[in-house]
């Protein structure tokens, strides 16, 4: 269950990054058309690894697949969180220079 939330950590990252308005606080630049693809499949991808990996290491797939949502649900709040927390750090970090 673990790696089956690592996973889904790395899949809100990514597909929050293929947006704009997400990236460009982080980079300082828009994102490029190659990159927006590329977090996208990669976060894509890695939503279906994730709950591959509950489906095979689950004994009741039916409470498994809840938990997989619950902590999908959490991961996304913690990646708001990230985002909000990050943004102010460097739009502190570039009023500083």
């Amino acid at each position: 269950m673990i790696t089956s939330i690592s996973i889904q950590l790395c899949t809100v990252l990514c597909l929050s990054l293929a947006m704009d308005k997400h990236y460009k606080p982080f980079c300082g630049r828009s994102l490029r058309p190659k990159m927006k693809i590329l977090f996208r499949v990669i976060g894509w991808v890695s939503l279906i690894c994730s709950l591959v990996v509950l489906l095979l290491t689950a004994d009741d797939v039916s409470i498994r697949f809840v938990d997989w949502l619950a902590s999908l649900s959490l991961n996304i709040f913690l990646v708001a969180l990230l985002h909000g927390y990050l943004s102010q750090r460097f739009s502190r970090m570039s009023n500083l220079k």
